[in-house]
């Protein structure tokens, strides 16, 4: 991939961290959440600000770990800083992808927000595919983005567009 824009660079970042494993609210070094790939891969490329939060201690291996914004948050953060609402059949290389309950329900206190990851290809629900930390066993990976949800049995349902994106 020989990134265009921003977006593709933002993306390139969080692609070259495949395979690399998921855990729950963990922002990098060394394992990452949906948000906390995110987050990681904007900072890499220059984003600043409030995409990180106070990091914790792993109960289990007692490593040091970053944590960040939250998917609500990194929806907030990436129209501030030129992303547009589109729609999830328009996605492309580089867009943001969100699952944002309908129902009025919010399980982890972020506006319905339960996911966040990067569009990977084209095609939308059709042969689309998404990039993240999407599965708790294969860590960072692709999935196609018809068929995904979230724990709660939600699809990926918004998309920004994120060509225009800017520092």
């Amino acid at each position: 991939m020989h990134p265009r824009n921003l977006a593709e660079r933002v993306l390139a970042t969080a692609v070259a961290l495949k395979g690399q494993p998921y855990r729950e609210r963990n922002a990098g070094p060394r394992a990452w959440d949906c948000s906390g790939l995110v987050a990681f891969a904007l900072a890499a490329q220059g984003f600043q600000g409030c995409l990180f939060v106070n990091g914790g201690t792993d109960p289990v291996t007692g490593e040091v770990y970053n944590t960040d914004i939250g998917p609500s948050g990194l929806w907030t953060y990436l129209q501030q800083h030129g992303a547009m609402i589109s729609t999830v059949d328009a996605s492309q290389p580089g867009d943001v992808l969100f699952v944002q309950h309908q129902d009025g329900s919010d399980p982890y206190g972020q506006n319905g927000f339960t996911h966040v990851c990067f569009c990977l290809t084209a095609g939308g629900y059709g042969s689309g595919l998404n990039f993240g930390a999407n599965n708790p066993t294969m860590g960072l990976c692709a999935s196609p983005i018809k068929g995904w949800a979230d724990n709660f049995g939600h699809p990926i349902n918004l998309c920004l567009d994120c060509s225009q994106l800017h520092l």
